[in-house]
């Protein structure tokens, strides 16, 4: 009996595995992670440094949970909500910063990891990735992630990205993914 394995990586697949354990790549849609240098499809020109999130200056993420995105989720195995999570800010300084989650496979960990505590269960190894571009402005893709990356002003008002396609992002805006995370950017 010859065992499966990936089309991308080559690492044998799990019997009842959705996704490689090695390089994130779902089987059951044949999407995976860009490669670090690949370039993603634009749906909309990034904004000009003349507008709010273009220009100089710089950016960060700040990370925290949100009960409401939570809230409307499946996630039926989903672990409780984790009540007494501490945001965190990450400067955004590198041109590409993978969210996701570590892996033992993987030698990279990603720029935001969210494995440690409060651990989001709900987020892939390769979620998504902020790119900060050269006139400064930042926009994000979904790096087809089993769940999804989703932007908008609330977890009421969300608009799911197409994977592979980056949205320019302004001030302010909340990117949110996984079981309860959400990520607010901020230019400054």
């Amino acid at each position: 009996m010859r065992r499966e394995t990936c089309p991308l990586c080559g690492c044998p697949r799990r019997a009842a595995g959705t996704h490689c354990p090695a390089c994130d790549h779902n089987f059951a849609t044949g999407t995976g992670p860009l490669p670090a240098r690949a370039v993603p499809l634009r749906v909309a020109p990034p904004p000009s440094a003349n507008t709010p999130g273009g220009g100089a200056g710089s950016w960060s993420a700040r990370i925290s949970v949100d009960r409401a995105f939570f809230e409307r989720g499946d996630d039926a195995g989903a672990p409780a909500f984790p009540e007494r999570s501490r945001p965190a800010t990450v400067e955004l300084t590198a041109s590409r910063t993978v969210v996701g989650r570590r892996s033992r496979s993987q030698r990279t960990p990603p720029g935001i990891d969210l494995s440690g505590d409060p651990g989001d269960p709900g987020v892939s190894r390769s979620h998504a990735a902020l790119e900060l571009l050269a006139d400064g402005s930042l926009r994000v893709t979904d790096l087809g992630s089993s769940n999804g990356t989703w932007v908008g002003p609330d977890p009421g008002h969300l608009v799911r990205l197409t994977p592979g396609s980056a949205v320019a992002l302004d001030d302010g805006d909340r990117v949110y993914l996984g079981s309860w995370t959400r990520i607010t950017v901020h230019h400054r």
